[in-house]
């Protein structure tokens, strides 16, 4: 052992650093050459489970409004699986766009993708909060078959994503006629 007073050199200090750094570019380059897991490859599978979940959102939130007697009190909360596969499309949708510049133009597609997603859990949240509670009639008809054509619609996308195909024409869900029953209640 050296003296306090007198520490020695660099020497050990330097090797440590270099062997440090050496293991550090050898690391890297195991991630990436050898087990190379690319986001790519997950962004699909990601979003496809956060559709499979807003669906099962929709169903909950619609069969609750179908339900003629109220039978649940209170607004329905945001359940932790649709917040997990939110949180876990973000992120992916993140690390997608900064593995490469070539992915960047997609930014604004997965954005939308995000946004329209949260605005539906929006909409189902206030839809479950506020139906039919002052007067306990059932729900119009034509609620059925828009909970029937959302459900397909979001399977069909999440199909689709993880076939990596594309999706054939989708339902047309801005039916007036929709909107107008859905706000006389």
């Amino acid at each position: 052992y050296k003296d306090i007073a007198q520490p020695g050199d660099w020497s050990l200090a330097l090797w440590r650093i270099a062997n440090t750094l050496i293991g550090a570019v050898l690391a890297l380059a195991a991630i990436h050459l050898i087990l190379p897991r690319w986001e790519r490859e997950q962004l699909p599978a990601r979003l496809a489970a956060s559709l499979r979940c807003n669906a099962q959102f929709v169903s909950e939130v619609l069969d609750r409004v179908l339900e003629a007697p109220r039978t649940s009190t209170g607004p329905p909360t945001t359940p932790a699986a649709v917040r997990l596969a939110m949180g876990n499309a973000q992120v992916s949708i993140q690390r997608y766009l900064s593995e490469k510049a070539s992915h960047r133009p997609m930014a604004l597609p997965l954005m939308a993708f995000l946004l329209h997603s949260q605005r539906l859990i929006d909409a189902l949240l206030v839809l479950g909060s506020g139906a039919r509670q002052f007067d306990g009639s059932p729900a119009p008809v034509s609620v059925r078959p828009l909970r029937d054509q959302m459900l397909t619609t979001l399977t069909a996308l999440a199909s689709a994503l993880e076939r990596g195909e594309p999706t054939g024409p989708l339902p047309d869900l801005r039916r007036p006629e929709l909107a107008d029953d859905l706000l006389q209640q």
